[in-house]
Parts: structure tokens; sequence; C-alpha cells
């Protein structure tokens, strides 16, 4: 697989999942902010909802049965426009970012070394010993900037950019915005994956430079399997590798070349 110089990759996120007993996250939680205070100074603690919406007589309605209050507690190194790198820990997951750009692409190995930096730190701390799998994301970033060939403000032609539109069926056809889609993919190799692609939108203002972001995620959760902390790092690796090999597939070979490939011997 390639490595590129200047690939559209903005965010690199690592998360496991896994079950805390509440009790003893919420005992531990204030100490696990004090213990993250000196490295990552930006925190924040966001409170979100799942709820599920029925239809009653045609209208819909919230179903009190299915509503659920969650807390996530995020923890920055960097401010809210020069964000670097982030843990975000819910009780039934711990996530980490490693945020980049054109300008400073970052790497995996990076954020490999800085997850089983902290993923030990945190497991030990909430007693954590098996879990439910991994789930890793990339996210693209698709506009001017990133891919200048291919863009202006206005216009974006994703026929030279992403394989997947490049042989539209039937004559004399031009893509217009939204450029919104999502596949889901199973994969039958050991161990058992997950992958799945979702392109949308940027939500902008009016009259504002015209963006995607493409999210690529492959997960070995969900599958009913539980993993060990030594077994985090094989399957990460394995996924990032099916994250490379889908990388070179979505993206057109123009493209590609345009995100400055090193030569194979760097």
């Amino acid at each position: 697989m390639r490595k590129y110089k200047r690939p559209p990759i903005v965010e690199r996120a690592f998360s496991v999942g896994v079950q805390i007993d509440e009790e003893l996250f919420h005992r531990r939680i204030e100490e696990w902010k004090d213990l993250l205070q000196k490295s990552f100074p930006e925190m924040e603690t966001i409170t979100e909802w799942q709820i599920k919406v029925t239809q009653k007589d045609g209208m819909p309605s919230f179903d009190q049965n299915h509503q659920r209050m969650s807390l996530k507690h995020r923890f920055w190194k960097g401010g809210q426009s020069n964000r670097d790198k982030g843990i975000q820990v819910w009780r039934d997951r711990v996530a980490f970012n490693l945020v980049g750009g054109p300008a400073n692409p970052r790497h995996y190995e990076e954020l490999e070394e800085f997850s089983h930096d902290w993923l030990p730190r945190w497991a030990d701390h909430f007693e954590v010993k098996t879990l439910r799998g991994i789930t890793l994301e990339y996210v693209n970033f698709i506009s001017f900037q990133t891919v200048p060939k291919f863009a202006s403000e206005n216009k974006i032609d994703l026929k030279n950019i992403l394989n997947f539109f490049s042989n539209l069926p039937g004559p004399g056809k031009t893509l217009i915005p939204p450029y919104n889609f999502e596949i889901n993919l199973g994969i039958t190799e050991t161990p058992p994956m997950r992958f799945s692609a979702h392109l949308q939108n940027i939500e902008s203002q009016p009259g504002s430079t015209l963006a995607l972001r493409l999210d690529f995620k492959a997960t070995t959760e969900g599958l009913g399997r539980k993993i060990s902390l030594d077994e985090v790092k094989n399957e990460l690796r394995l996924a990032h590798d099916l994250i490379l090999q889908e990388f070179e597939a979505y993206f057109t070979v123009q493209a590609r070349d345009s995100f400055g490939p090193y030569d194979s011997g760097t």
C-alpha cells in the first residue's frame, strides 16, 4: 500500500466497546479527569440522547420506553480551532482521536502509539478485562483544498475522484449535489469484520465553498465476540489494512496521484 504526502484524511479515530459497572464508572471518572488534566487540558462533558420515534394515528410520537441518556466526557490537546489529539469516554466505550489535515496529514502509526499508550491506563483505571471488539474510522475531506485539480468553490468533479461514480449508466449525465451514499459490507475473513463507507455533503452556510466528507469505518464489534487487550493491536492493524485497501479502491488513479504518493522505497 502506498503512503501519500497530502492524503485527504483529516481525522483518524480508534475506539473499543466495553461494559463497565455504572457505579464503578461514576466513582472513577472524576479520578480519570484528574489523570488527564495535564496532558489534555481541554475538557467537556456532553449529554447525549438516544430516542425512538413511532407513529400514532399517522403522526410521529416519541416512545417514552425507549429513551436513553448518556454522558460523553471529552479530553482534548489543543483548543477548538487547533485540536491535535483527544480521548473520549463513555460508560460503554472509549475513543482515541487523531486530528490532522492537508498541511499536517498525520499517520496511522501515530494513532497506534497514542492509543496503545493510553488504552492500558484506561483499562486498569476502570478495571476492564475484555472488550467487544475494535472500530477504526478515517474521515476524508473532499474539497478544493484537498483535491484542487478536480474541484472549484462550487463544483466537485466526483467522476474523476471516486471510482464509485466513474461509470454512470446511460448517456449524458452530470452529478449534482447532494452527493450522499452509504454502503455496508461484511468481511468473512478471520477475524470477521464489517466495512462501511458514507459520503455526505458537509453542512455549511449558503454561498460557502462546496465540500464533502467521506467516512471509512472498519469494525469487529457487534459480532458477538470478546477480545482481550492483548488482541487489540492485531485487530486494529487488520482494520487499518482493510481501510487502506478500500482507500485505493474508492479513489481513482488520478486522484491518488494528486495526493503526492511517496516512492516505493521511501
